[in-house]
């Protein structure tokens, strides 16, 4: 199943399928026939949101993302249980957060990893743009109190694919300032030493 988000601001031509029996010229250099499975052309099924809003009040990148992960879950698991749901949910832990905070709905985790077994990848986005709405300010987040499995002793700034250090922070020891901040449309990517 593929999800795809775009924002547009004013217009949109969706083109679903189109099938042509000559060359119609637009680069394909042949004809377009694909008969489907029962020879009357594809079938697309697919949800379309529309949502009107003024520019200064739309909430578009949270719900996206929200839209996005609807349906996915990020684990699942599976027990044998023979009594009624609700006893199993009473008896059961059935939700889980690594969170100790709630995060700002500025910001939005991409990748949370783990590298080997006293490191984690991290990586955070700040959603809106500069000057989009009054979600534009910079974001700061404490990532020593951010998680609840494990503590963040110490860490180090990658660049975008994780690949080279920018810069390291904190004094291994658990006491150095781990409090980042974040600007627009900002995406920054730490690898952090953890104990548990």
């Amino acid at each position: 199943m593929r999800k795809t988000y775009f924002k547009i601001n004013f217009l949109q031509f969706p083109k679903l399928h189109r099938r042509a029996f000559w060359d119609d010229g637009f680069g394909v250099e042949e004809a377009l026939d694909e008969p489907g499975e029962d020879g009357r052309g594809l079938i697309v099924r697919a949800r379309h949101w529309l949502l009107l809003d003024t520019f200064s009040s739309a909430e578009h990148r949270p719900l996206a993302l929200e839209m996005f992960r609807t349906g996915t879950p990020h684990m699942m698991a599976f027990a044998q249980f023979d009594g009624k749901l609700a006893d199993y949910t009473h008896k059961f832990r059935t939700e889980f957060s690594a969170l100790s905070l709630p995060i700002s709905s500025k910001i939005h985790i991409m990748t949370l990893r783990p590298l080997d077994a006293d490191h984690v990848l991290l990586r955070l986005e700040h959603f809106y743009q500069g000057n989009e709405n009054v979600n534009s300010a910079p974001v700061e987040v404490d990532i020593q109190k951010l998680f609840t499995p494990f503590t963040v002793l110490s860490g180090e700034e990658l660049n975008l694919a994780a690949n080279r250090p920018v810069k390291q922070f904190g004094s291994g020891q658990g006491h150095g300032s781990l409090l980042v901040q974040l600007q627009p449309m900002e995406i920054r990517t730490f690898r952090l030493r953890i104990s548990h």
